[in-house]
């Protein structure tokens, strides 16, 4: 089959005159050389595309995510899925949350219509009032809080398994049978995990490390990004002792003051939060 995809219609017509017995699959792929490129699993047609290795025209590519319409999101952006001709519904369908969908194009009203609401385009308020249930607000990305707010009560937000942090206490999400992987996504801290009853050997092996219950320097060992260390809590000068440069502490949002501030970052442990606030604000920086 892989001379196919060198060979142009009137050689596969021969091929296919000659040898009677090939398959259904090499029959069609001789009428439709672009046929068996539909066939390719998601991590195939990513390798094939990125690297080159394959001549595939925009139009093959497009044909092949209207073939493989649940993996489109794993090849293609939401931009090029709308460019494809994939309706809201099929982009909702892919897994386009619907932040990505307006920003693809789709228009507000067009997402509400569809049903298709979320945290980027829609209040909580609006979804309930858009008759979402509890399971579907969570399951659109409301957090617990958002939906208290929203007019759900304790009571559904406990019943619906959708704890957090505002709403609950670490000891009632752990009460619930919350997962150490449950109570991470809930946003709880690793500390208050640990106070409530996970060890930190079930910490570390969650991935739920932050500053209350390991150093920056585990936290580095564990494969931490510069920007997961920012997430977690980790100050600057802590990702600085744990070996992360000023550069890229600058590139992960860390306010560095500039390059002109470099030494200053690299020698004082001060540096977090208000304390160095004030001393910008008092040397005028």
């Amino acid at each position: 089959m892989a001379v196919c995809y060198f060979l142009d219609l009137s050689h596969l017509g021969r091929l296919l005159f000659v040898c009677n017995d090939w398959s259904v699959a090499a029959r069609a792929a001789a009428h439709d050389p672009t046929w068996q490129l539909t066939k390719l699993s998601a991590d195939e047609f990513n390798r094939y595309t990125r690297s080159n290795a394959l001549p595939i025209s925009l139009t093959t590519r497009q044909r092949w995510v209207h073939v493989n319409p649940m993996k489109a999101k794993q090849t293609h952006s939401a931009q090029e899925a709308k460019a494809a001709g994939f309706t809201i519904e099929q982009m909702k369908a892919a897994g386009y949350d619907s932040y990505q969908c307006n920003v693809a194009g789709f228009s507000i009203e067009e997402l509400t219509s569809a049903g298709h609401l979320g945290p980027g385009t829609h209040t909580a308020q609006e979804a309930k009032a858009a008759g979402f249930t509890i399971e579907q607000m969570k399951a659109a990305g409301y957090d617990s809080y958002q939906c208290n707010v929203a007019g759900f009560s304790i009571e559904e937000l406990t019943s619906a398994g959708h704890l957090g942090p505002k709403t609950h206490t670490t000891l009632e999400a752990k009460a619930a049978g919350f997962t150490i992987e449950q109570m991470k996504a809930a946003g709880y801290t690793s500390r208050q995990c640990n106070v409530f009853g996970f060890s930190i050997e079930e910490l570390t092996s969650a991935g739920h490390l932050g500053p209350g219950t390991h150093t920056a320097q585990e936290a580095k060992a564990a494969g931490f990004t510069i920007e997961q260390m920012k997430a977690a809590g980790y100050r600057p000068y802590q990702c600085k002792v744990a070996g992360f440069s000023f550069e890229e502490a600058s590139r992960a949002g860390f306010v560095t003051w500039g390059s002109q501030r470099r030494d200053f970052w690299f020698s004082t442990g001060m540096y977090a939060g208000r304390g160095l606030d004030q001393i910008g604000r008092t040397y005028d920086w």
